[in-house]
Parts: C-alpha cells; structure tokens; sequence
C-alpha cells in the first residue's frame, strides 16, 4: 500500500509538470507569436520531468513570454519521422541520442543536463548492475554468461547500450545476452522488481535509479548488490561501467541562429539554488560515445565494407594464406636443401655457442682476478702495516738477549744456537713484509691518466660475457675527452661490479636496462653515474651499500661494493648512492679531473 501510495503522489506530479510543460499543436494559433518547437524522446522516468523538463520548460516560458514552446514526447522512429519533415528545431535526448541525430541529421549541442549528483556533466551517465545481494553465484561480470538478465529496452543507451560495451571488454557479445534477457519495456514489473523476485538473476539500471527506488521505500538496501562497482568519478551514485554525458538539449539545422543563442544563454543561465532541480551546462566529452557505439558495431558510427575495402582489411590475413600455401608446395621440392641448410646452421650455431661459453669463461676469470687483485692488495698493505712492528720488535729482543749473555760472561751453545735461529727467521719475515710492502707502493705508483671512456668501454666488454649480461641493454652517453688518474684495471673492477649489482636488482625482469652517463661538474671533476630500474630499496638495504661487509644477498659476503669504496676513495674521490623516484637505483662516482694539459699514456 505505501509503494503504490507514492506511486500516486509521483504520478499526480508528472501530470501537473505535462499539463505546465506540454502544449497540444492542434490547440495553438502559431501566428500569435514566434514558435519553438521541441521535441523530447520518450521517457518512463518521473524524476526527469519532475528536476528538469519542468523547470526547464517553464523557465524558458518565463523568460520569454513572446515565444510560443510547443514541446512534443516522441518515440525514437516518431522523433526522427518529426526531424526528417523538418517540424522540430530542437531536442530533448540522451548523450548515445544526439550523438547519432549528429551524424546523422546535423545536430549541434546547445547544452547538457548538470545532474545533481554528478560534479561534471560529461560523467553523469550510466548504468548500475544488480544482482540479488543473498546471490552467491553472481559477484562478478564474468558471471553473467548464461545469466537471466532484465533492461528496460534494447534501444536505451543508459541501461542497455552503455553496459553492453562495458561486457564487451571481457567479451560478452550482445548475441549471448538476448538468448537470456528479459525486456520490460518500461512496464510493470519493472527491472529492479524482477530482480528481487528471483524472475531475473541481474538486472540493468540507469545510474541513480537504484538510489531513487530505495529512498521512496521500494527497496532496503539489504536488497541488491551491485556488480563491478568503479570509482566514484565524482558521481555520488554507484555505479558498474563507465561514465557519459547525460541528457542533451541539442538545435536542429531548422533552428535559427538567434533562437539558437537565446536558448543557449537562457539554459546555461538556470540556476538549482532555490531549487533542488538540475541545470545545464556544457558537456565536452562526446568521443566516449562514439568509440562505444564503434565498439558494438551500430550504424551509422560503422558501415558495411565493399569487397574492396574487406580484402584491403584483410590483406595480412589473405597474404598469409597464399604464403602458407606457396610454402607448401616449395617445401616438398626443397627439403634435402633445407636440411643441409639447417645443418650447417646448427653446425655454425654450435660454434658460435662453443666460441661465447669461451669468451665467458675468460671473462669470468678476469673479473675473478680483478677482484682477488683489489682484496689482495688491501690485504697485503693492513698484513704488512701490522706485521712489521712485531717483528721488529722480536729482533730487537734476540739482539738483546745475546747482548745480556755476553755481559754476563756466559756461552751457551744451545741458547746461542736457539738466538741465531729467531734472528734468522724474524729477518726472513721482515724480507717479506718489505716485499709485500713494495708491492703496495708499486700499485699506488703505476696510476696513469686515462679516459674514463676508455675504462667504462672495457669494462663493459668483459661484463658482456659474462651470464649476467644475459637481456641487459646499455645505453651509454659517456664524453671521449673526460680524463683521470688512477689505476685503469681497479676502476674497471669499480664499474663491471656495478653493473654486475645492476643485473642481480633486475634478475625478475624480463627486459633490463643500465644507463651510464658521464659528466663534468663544478670544472675540477667528473661525475659517472649508473642507473638501473630494479625494485625501490627499503631504508635497512639502502644503508647497507653504504658500509663495506653488509649485504642485501643471501650468499654475499659484502666486499664487492666495500672494495669499489675503497678503490675509489683511494682515487681521491666518492662513492654515493641514492634511490630513484619511481623505481631503481642510482650509484654516483665523483673522481678528480685531470687536466688538459696533462698527456695521456
């Protein structure tokens, strides 16, 4: 009783705004003033003659009281009959509508309707999908295949149309739907009842309705669910698929220009402050209903292709027919000489095969002998730093010990023996710590001016054989005449770790990509820069680069980054790191610039 009691409220409104709005043609003496003629495309939707027909038409009547509007509620095919006999000069139709009648009959937007709910008109139309909320079954868009479907009606644009190309994307065809749809045809029992009642597993609704329907009682909102919701996009009501303009009041070419205007302002002009009714605006975003009409195949939006223009369409496909076959035929004459080929092929791909695993394998022992060379050296300067003093000291003790005894006046062959023994041995020991120690000097003497170029080049060449070089592109922007001291082979070692570092962070990627670059900075130094785009790095594994013996790897021991410190800071200059902003890292060496006039080796 109350839902039919509202009914009767909502229906006695919807005849107060037809008896304001509508005027009969048959009843109107059209010479007593200038006449617009506007015609509205059928609608079973009270709410649209309650907040906007009504106040639209009546508003215009205000404001221009010398016009006569004569407005007419028109099915499609009457509404197209009307403007093809030329006896509309406007219309009154949804987003899909005027879209067509544009392509069709020269439409032109005067302006879109500003719903409520919406904070841009250009999103303001819609649909919501609804399943029975208690309806395990149905929870996404795939469900719908073999689904009892009710909509309003295969014409209407809001809940037909637009939810048809949003299941498309998952392909759903509309062919499959209709086996199992029930059309309403804006009768009773309407969509959302059929729903409700188990007739139909999902229903189709115009967005908003569903929000309408339970705010006049007719449903809880324990009743439905509602399918592949998206984000708000600024529309307060949910919804399932994408968003359009909404409802178009668009001109006719019978329109003259200064009607045109007038309306234009007067519409745009109407405001909702007193009011709770929807005003106009002007929508701008009309490609989306194009490319949905293109999407589900309707005309004019697509046409019929001549045989011409179908083989040009399908010339790959026809191409690739005739090869096949062409091959066919040729591969029964060719076959002895395409197995010698492939033989041959493999015997070369063998070779090269065997060739790569040797560059390899050389490369891996240079890279192993780069690294044993800069641990050993560091190692060899800290063994000979501490060992000396100690064995200094152990001579010095023999030397004393045999001094006491000869004070003493007492010879002991055996002790004497047993002294000469520790001075020989400790002189041996310090015979290689001098050894171990001129080494070391020698490394910090043979430092050399060289290109950087030169260095990243080389070292990128024997990182190229080596199995982390496997799908990692380079892109080098590295300047010929940048040059440094130092030792080429231990700066060599600083980059191949680098980019060895560089591939690990990139081992889950498919595709992976360093980028080296070189510059001057502040004129007295040159920066070289190496950029990957691996996983961001917490806060802990950031720190950790920064100090030698830490490691983010399961197996690491932590020296190859300590040893590239260290080398660098022995060169007089720094090595920084610091994460990229989306993703990566970026490793940074500031190294003293030589200058110019310096001669290279």
């Amino acid at each position: 009783m109350g839902q039919r009691f509202v009914l009767v409220l909502k229906s006695l409104s919807v005849i107060l705004l037809f008896l304001i709005a509508f005027e009969v043609k048959g009843n109107v003496d059209l010479s007593e003033k200038e006449t617009i003629r506007i015609g509205l495309l059928t609608t079973r939707d009270p709410n649209f003659f309650i907040d906007t027909f009504g106040p639209t038409i009546a508003d215009l009547r205000r404001k221009f009281r010398n016009t006569r509007f004569v407005t007419q509620e028109l099915s499609l095919d009457s509404l197209i009959s009307e403007i093809k006999q030329n006896q509309l000069d406007f219309v009154i139709v949804p987003s899909g509508v005027y879209a067509f009648l544009e392509r069709t009959y020269g439409a032109k937007l005067v302006a879109s309707r500003a719903r409520k709910e919406a904070q841009d008109c250009n999103y303001s139309a819609g649909a919501a999908i609804i399943a029975r909320k208690k309806d395990k079954k149905i929870s996404s868009l795939e469900d719908l295949k073999g689904a009892k479907i009710a909509a309003s009606s295969p014409d209407n644009f809001d809940d037909w149309q637009i939810p048809l190309g949003e299941l498309k994307k998952i392909n759903i065809r509309e062919e499959e739907l209709r086996k199992h749809t029930i059309f309403t045809n804006f009768e009773i029992p309407d969509v959302a009842t059929l729903v409700a009642t188990g007739h139909a597993d999902v229903g189709f609704l115009p967005v908003c309705e569903l929000e309408q329907l339970m705010a006049m009682g007719f449903f809880s909102p324990d009743t439905f669910k509602v399918i592949n919701k998206k984000d708000n996009d600024g529309l307060s009501c949910v919804h399932s698929t994408d968003l359009f303009p909404g409802i178009v009041f668009a001109a006719l070419p019978t329109a003259k220009s200064t009607d045109v205007k007038k309306l234009t302002m007067a519409l745009l002009s109407m405001s909702s402050k007193k009011s709770n009714n929807n005003v106009w605006e002007v929508a701008n975003k009309f490609d989306g209903v194009t490319k949905l009409y293109e999407s589900l195949g309707i005309k004019p939006f697509v046409r019929d292709l001549s045989w011409k223009e179908f083989f040009l369409k399908n010339a790959y496909y026809f191409a690739v027919l005739f090869l096949c076959i062409f091959f066919l035929i040729v591969h029964v004459l060719r076959t002895e000489v395409l197995v010698k080929k492939k033989t041959a092929q493999l015997r070369d791909a063998l070779a090269k095969k065997m060739e790569l695993e040797k560059q390899s394998k050389e490369a891996q022992e240079k890279l192993l002998q780069l690294e044993r060379g800069g641990v050993v050296s560091q190692m060899s300067a800290m063994f000979a730093h501490e060992v000396r003093q100690p064995v200094e000291t152990l001579l010095n003790y023999a030397e004393g010990l045999r001094y006491y005894l000869a004070t003493l006046g007492k010879e002991d062959k055996i002790v004497g023996e047993a002294i000469d023994a520790i001075s020989i041995e400790a002189k041996r020991v310090s015979q290689i710590v001098g050894r171990v120690r001129s080494y070391v000097r020698t490394n910090k003497r043979t430092r050399q001016p060289c290109r950087i170029s030169e260095i990243i080049n080389s070292a990128l060449k024997t990182f190229s054989h080596s199995p982390k070089s496997i799908n990692v592109k380079f892109s080098l922007e590295v300047p010929s005449d940048l040059v440094v001291e130092g030792d080429p082979l231990e700066l060599e070692l600083v980059f191949i770790n680098l980019f060895r570092n560089a591939s690990d962070a990139m081992k889950e990627q498919q595709e992976k990509r360093i980028v080296v670059t070189a510059e001057k900075r502040g004129g007295d130094k040159v920066a070289c820069i190496v950029e990957d785009f691996g996983p961001k790095l917490t806060a802990v594994e950031l720190d950790n680069l920064n100090h030698p013996m830490k490691t983010t790897k399961k197996d690491g021991l932590g020296l190859g980054l300590g040893l590239c410190n260290h080398i660098v800071l022995a060169h007089g200059g720094h090595l920084d790191f610091e994460p990229k902003e989306k993703c990566g890292l970026r490793a940074e060496i500031v190294l003293p610039l030589v200058s110019e006039k310096v001669a290279l080796c």
